[in-house]
């Protein structure tokens, strides 16, 4: 993969100290959308002050300047100089285990799953607000990413989605990716949302 500069029109390069402050901001505009669609109804004007630009962008600039290990990385997509999207990947902490279509059935009659973990990375944040949809970006920082984690020996990647985000799904799906069946649940200000883990291999 070729990390352009921020001069190109429509790139993609890693991330920059200086460019966490809008990565802040994307990351809360894109978390506060995604977690009203699974709810179903606008977020409350306490959950949306939780969820404060300026708290991000001081986590994403740690994360920018000193990363656990050389394998977590964050990535901006760039309009010129612009930043208007970001990805963050890394080892996967808890690979989600793929039920695989040769399931057998035992003599019980219970159901035995063929699954493996093979070495996975799982996409923390894969934000593009928005505004700036349809452009691309989205598309772009995934193949950086898929090409950045396969050169690390990945064979897997996964990322957690919220259910009921509609732009999020329809984006996966296209990009290859389908449902692993695993899901999680979290507590958003005492109203439970779901989320789907979303897989393709490498």
């Amino acid at each position: 993969m070729r990390l352009a500069s921020p001069t190109a029109d429509l790139s993609v390069r890693p991330a920059l100290p200086e460019d966490a402050p809008m990565i802040g901001d994307i990351h809360a505009r894109t978390l506060r959308a995604s977690l009203a669609a699974g709810l179903g109804h606008e977020l409350d004007a306490a959950v949306r002050e939780i969820l404060d630009a300026d708290h991000f962008a001081s986590q994403w600039h740690e994360a920018i300047t000193a990363p656990p290990s050389n394998q977590h990385r964050v990535l901006t997509a760039l309009d010129g100089a612009r930043v208007v999207g970001f990805a963050a990947y890394a080892p996967a902490e808890v690979p989600v285990e793929i039920v695989r279509a040769e399931q057998r059935e035992a003599e019980d009659g219970s159901m035995l799953a063929g699954s493996d973990t093979p070495p996975t990375a799982e996409i923390l944040a894969l934000e593009v607000p928005a505004a700036e949809q349809r452009r691309g970006h989205g598309s772009r920082l995934l193949a950086a990413c898929a090409d950045l984690v396969r050169d690390q020996g990945m064979e897997r990647v996964q990322i957690w989605i919220v259910k009921n985000d509609e732009s999020r799904t329809r984006f996966l799906s296209e990009a290859g990716f389908a449902p692993a069946g695993a899901r999680r649940t979290l507590d958003v200000a005492g109203d439970d949302v779901e989320e789907i883990c979303w897989f393709a291999g490498l």
